[in-house]
């Protein structure tokens, strides 16, 4: 049934800013389901998402907006694991892997909240994935630095590193970039 759906729904003329929304049923699956066909701009194709909300609380559009943070969410675990040290992790012991998942989180937001204010105070739209990647460098000293309780020392060191990551750490798109959902619902553009 779904297969003659999609066919079905390929040939109507319909606008591109038009969302169909529908309820369909599979003979595997008990149940009512939504299919939401859009046009994926990205691809310049029909998208097609499914779902079990239910219509009452999460429109069409709405469920096509979460769709597009889905990738975010992909985005952020990937960041967690690849420089964060989340998939170093060797326990079996469910508190200390529940602590060290919540370190490396704490690690992540704190490396964003850098990259963000550097771009903030330098008037430049940063890659937190640059700064991310090169977090070896430059996390210990400002650590250090805040270890140290000194006022001075803490706001020297955190002027160098938004200065180096203002030159180095720039996205290397940002037009393109805040043209998509997660800028633009969380970033002020510069």
């Amino acid at each position: 049934m779904y297969s003659w759906i999609i066919l079905k729904i390929q040939q109507l003329k319909w606008h591109r800013e038009q969302i169909i929304d529908l309820d369909v049923q599979w003979k595997s699956k008990p149940g009512t389901h939504r299919l939401i066909a859009f046009w994926d701009r990205n691809k310049s194709a029909i998208g097609y998402l499914i779902t079990n909300l239910k219509r009452a609380q999460f429109s069409a559009d709405k469920v096509s907006e979460l769709y597009g943070l889905r990738w975010q969410i992909e985005l952020f675990f990937k960041e967690l694991k690849s420089y964060s040290g989340l998939k170093t992790f060797n326990t079996r012991d469910k508190s200390i892997a529940e602590s060290l998942v919540w370190a490396s989180m704490l690690t992540l937001l704190l490396k964003r909240f850098i990259a963000r204010a550097s771009g903030l105070i330098h008037q430049v739209t940063i890659s937190t994935q640059k700064v991310a990647r090169c977090a070896n460098d430059w996390l210990p000293d400002i650590l250090k630095a805040l270890l140290s309780g000194r006022e001075y020392r803490i706001k020297k060191t955190l002027r160098k590193w938004c200065r180096y990551f203002s030159e180095y750490a720039c996205r290397a798109h940002p037009k393109r970039d805040n043209q998509t959902l997660f800028v633009q619902l969380t970033e002020t553009h510069v």
